[in-house]
């Protein structure tokens, strides 16, 4: 294919240029193409190099899943609710636009996860816009939450803001993030 885009696991980062114009509210967005590398005389590399020497890295924000909720539900659905569940997290940007698009910058990934004291996580790919972070412990069945993503995949996110059927295992920067088989 003609899309400039880079791999890591089972997904792929294409890249877009926004443009000013909006059409039903909605930015333009243009996926950027090889052909257009070459009329601009520029290389894949150049642009990877270009991000990666940017801070766009530095857009991404980690926000504790209970004041996320707390921000959209009232307080007494948050008591219904019994928010007694392990501490979780999203990470997305500050727009809450592309935010999956971390699992790509892995040093970025493993300072917000360290900044919070978080040595292994479960990371469940969301959407395009989000992934959840939830610290590890030995009780938790992994495969569990393969299965969880894949089902929500199925029912509740488009096919266009799908990143992956599946959740990685984070284990530490030099250890790595894994998929769970």
């Amino acid at each position: 294919q003609d899309k400039v885009f880079v791999t890591n696991m089972d997904c792929f980062l294409a890249f877009i240029i926004k443009i000013e114009v909006t059409l039903k509210g909605q930015p333009g967005l243009i996926t950027l193409q090889e052909s257009m590398l070459k009329q601009l005389a520029l290389s894949r590399d150049d642009i990877i190099s270009y991000i990666e020497q940017s801070n766009l890295s530095d857009l991404y924000t980690m926000i504790n899943m209970q004041t996320l909720l707390e921000g959209m539900l009232s307080a007494e659905e948050i008591k219904q609710a019994k928010m007694d569940t392990p501490s979780m997290f999203v990470i997305t940007t500050e727009k809450r636009t592309y935010g999956a698009s971390i699992l790509f910058f892995k040093e970025r990934l493993a300072a917000m996860l360290l900044s919070q004291n978080i040595e292994k996580a479960i990371i469940l790919p969301s959407s395009i816009h989000e992934i959840i972070v939830i610290p590890y412990d030995d009780s938790m069945n992994p495969s569990f939450f393969k299965a969880m993503v894949c089902e929500v995949n199925q029912e509740q996110v488009s096919p266009e803001e799908q990143v992956f059927d599946g959740a990685y295992l984070f284990e530490g920067i030099e250890a790595g993030t894994y998929l769970i088989k």
